[in-house]
């Protein structure tokens, strides 16, 4: 008797795993589609970011260009500065 309840322990512990991995071969597919969901989402979120650090780096230029022709202003009108004070220095 106790060998058939033994026989019956291990048999029922058969079943819980095989229920188990039924249930996990079920999920699977689901599973699965939310993980494709989420790398679908990351790589949207990494071209998007690839995106946003080019439209970055372009108004960077843009930006040292324009500081760049706002330097290049300053030290012409610099020079047109000290040239008008030589012409009124001398006109004295």
């Amino acid at each position: 008797m106790l060998s058939e309840i033994e026989q019956l322990l291990i048999l029922q512990d058969r079943d819980r795993k095989i229920r188990h991995r039924r249930v996990e071969l079920t999920n699977a597919p689901l599973e699965r589609k939310g993980c494709e969901d989420r790398l679908a989402a990351a790589q949207k979120g990494v071209e998007a970011a690839k995106l946003k650090g080019k439209e970055i780096e372009v108004e960077r230029k843009k930006l040292e260009n324009d500081a760049q022709t706002r330097r290049e202003q300053i030290a012409k009108f610099q020079t047109q500065k000290f040239q008008t004070r030589r012409t009124r220095n001398s006109r004295r």
